[in-house]
């Protein structure tokens, strides 16, 4: 008997779970190529981390482009790292917006950071910082980080230096929670 989509889904990620990547990557392959675009991110991450099959950036660009026309969000995100490790930044930055346009924070907090410092883009800090702002109400923790060291640097005068040290810590917190309960997590990357 053949085992539905959803069981397939539930295979798969109960191999990797397990530490059966070869397995988990199998499965995934077959749903990424059935057109379903959060297996397509997943197997290009595998495909990134090594993790199940040989490491290849390639490979692992082709399948977040793949989910990235589709619109998946996460896809246009990890595309868009893969382009600006490859230099190709005015690509990056078209596809860090798009993800960002379906309101994912990392890409949120990616393209603000950029605004902020001008890298790719016409600088532009009041964009950047609206942009790190909605990532950081997203729960993006790495946005929250820099907007309290914005505040420690002194940036909006004393009572905000130690509003920001106090934050910082409570971040630093989360951080170690989070990252305890789930390293992956979507709050953590950036």
């Amino acid at each position: 008997m053949d085992e539905t989509f959803a069981e397939s889904l539930k295979l798969a990620a109960s191999a990797f779970r397990e530490g059966e990547y070869s397995t988990a990557y199998s499965r995934y392959e077959k749903l990424a190529n059935l057109g379903h675009s959060e297996s397509q991110v997943f197997i290009g991450w595998m495909c990134f981390e090594g993790k199940g099959v040989p490491q290849s950036s390639g490979s692992a660009k082709q399948w977040f482009e793949i989910a990235a026309k589709t619109g998946h969000a996460q896809g246009a995100f990890y595309y868009a790292r893969l382009l600006k490790i490859e230099g190709n930044l005015a690509d990056a930055i078209r596809w860090y917006q798009t993800s960002a346009n379906t309101g994912y924070a990392p890409a949120k907090f990616r393209l603000g950071m950029h605004y902020i410092h001008g890298d790719g883009v016409i600088q532009n800090s009041k964009k950047g910082f609206r942009l790190l702002s909605e990532a950081s109400e997203l729960g993006n923790l790495r946005a929250q980080r820099e907007l309290a060291m914005r505040e420690i640097q002194g940036s909006r005068g004393f009572l905000f230096v130690l509003i920001g040290i106090l934050k910082m810590s409570w971040i630093f917190f989360k951080a170690i929670f989070v990252a305890s309960k789930n390293k992956y997590s979507e709050s953590l990357i950036g």
